[in-house]
Formats: C-alpha cells, structure tokens, sequence
C-alpha cells in the first residue's frame, strides 16, 4: 500500500515594490474570507462516503466494505454504479493498470456530494518503482483506489478463501481512506496503518487503528461516536472476524 503525497507552490514573476504590494494585498483580500471558514480540519464535515467499482466487482464484498466504512468512519456510505476501467490506464506490457491514473479518473467523475471516494478494482495495479500495491491515496485528498487481485488466494494459485478475502479487503480500504485523511503510515505492525509491502506483511495486523491513528482520525474528522468501537465489534463479529471484532470490544483502539 503506498500513498501519494506532493507538494506545490505559485512561482510569481519579479514585479515592482509597489506592484507586488497591491498584488499582495488583493490575494489576502481574496483568501481571508475563505479562511475564516475552511482552514480548520477538513472543510466540510457533510456529504458521503462512495464505493465505486471499476468493472466487475464482487457485490457483498462492496457491501460489507461500505458497511465497515460507514461505522468505521462515521459518514454514510454509499455504492455508486460501476464505471468502466479506462484503456488509458493499462500497461499491457505489465498487464496491470496505473494507479496514479485510476486516481485521476475518480477525481473526474467524483459523485456530487462525495466527501471521499473509494475506487475498487478486481484487476492488478502498480505504481511508479513498484512491481504492484495493494492501493493507492491522494494524501490528503478526496480519492483512493483500491485492488483486490492479490488478496485473492486464488491469485497464488491456492484454493480461495472468502473469510481471509474480506477480511483483507476491509484493511486495505481502512487503510486507504487513512491516507486520505492525511494520516500517515504508522510503526505499530499490529495498526491497519502499518505500511503492507505484501500479505505475509498484511495478515498479521488487523482491521483496527491503534490508539496514535484513531486520534489522528478523530482530529481529522471530530470527535468520533461514543459507540464506535462497539458497533465495529458488532459488525466484524458478524461478517466472522472474530480477532478483529475482540480488539474493538476491549476498547484497545481508545486506551492501550
């Protein structure tokens, strides 16, 4: 899983002392209205959360990843139709799609009212240096994208397993949506922070935040609910994630 992050800056042409006064002037007459209004947390604490599948996706698994997404995060979420996988961004010498692209693509064709948007790809992704990732964040932005390829047992040749599957699927989408809240990656091997350069890496951690990343979340976002940690246990015990479910039920994501 990987993030990526960039940084720009407005290059201005050498002007007059004068000149460059009256253009300083005018930008800070132009952005102090937007500042008392936008520079605190993330803009705005409305709108929805959006799965969108890029092609073919798996139906419950989009389901239950919306569902974990939603009490996880604290914002509704919702399934948008699939939008077809754009030839622009396959490689067919890799045979897989560029990541960098596919978040672009998301960006293009946001659903009015997304506050973040999740793309998720049954097909193999890449990113620049990197022989394949697992997603990939506009950190902090709007867009992730997230493959289930290689979280497939079936993909190494093995005999597939749903539970393992699913429960892949909901750390790489938690992980993701992270990033894009500008939370970085995070030491602990244990938090789905933790940065998974394979799934030997991935299997060991959990569907859960440690205590660092659920108060970077909850600076992003307010203050998170009461019941949060309940309701993650509830629903993980449900879909059979009964590991993940005990470490929400014990509050470890509050107080370790």
């Amino acid at each position: 899983m990987d993030d990526g992050e960039g940084s720009g800056g407005l290059s201005l042409p050498s002007l007059p002392v004068r000149k460059m006064r009256l253009l300083n002037l005018v930008m800070i007459v132009a952005v102090f209205p937007f500042c008392l209004t936008g520079c605190t947390k993330e803009e705005s604490t409305e709108g929805f959360f959006a799965l969108c599948p890029l092609g073919k996706v798996d139906g419950n698994l989009l389901d239950r990843m919306c569902r974990f997404v939603e009490i996880a995060y604290g914002f509704p979420c919702k399934v948008m139709p699939p939008l077809p996988l754009p030839s622009r961004t396959y490689n067919a010498v890799r045979k897989q799609y560029r990541a960098s692209e596919l978040l672009d693509y998301l960006e293009e064709n946001a659903p009015k009212g997304a506050r973040k948007l999740v793309g998720v790809t049954e097909k193999d992704i890449y990113a620049r240096e990197m022989n394949f990732i697992f997603g990939l964040a506009n950190s902090p932005g709007k867009c992730c994208v997230a493959s289930t390829a290689r979280l497939h047992e079936s993909f190494w040749g093995n005999r597939e397993n749903e539970l393992l599957l699913r429960r892949r699927a909901l750390m790489i989408v938690y992980h993701e949506l992270g990033h894009t809240f500008g939370i970085k990656h995070c030491n602990k091997i244990e938090c789905a922070m933790c940065y998974h350069n394979s799934l030997h890496e991935l299997d060991p951690g959990n569907v859960w935040f440690c205590q660092d990343c659920t108060q970077k979340l909850e600076k992003a976002v307010g203050r998170l609910p009461d019941d949060r940690e309940a309701r993650i246990a509830e629903f993980l015990l449900e879909i059979g994630l009964k590991k993940d479910a005990q470490l929400y039920a014990e509050g470890k994501g509050r107080k370790e």
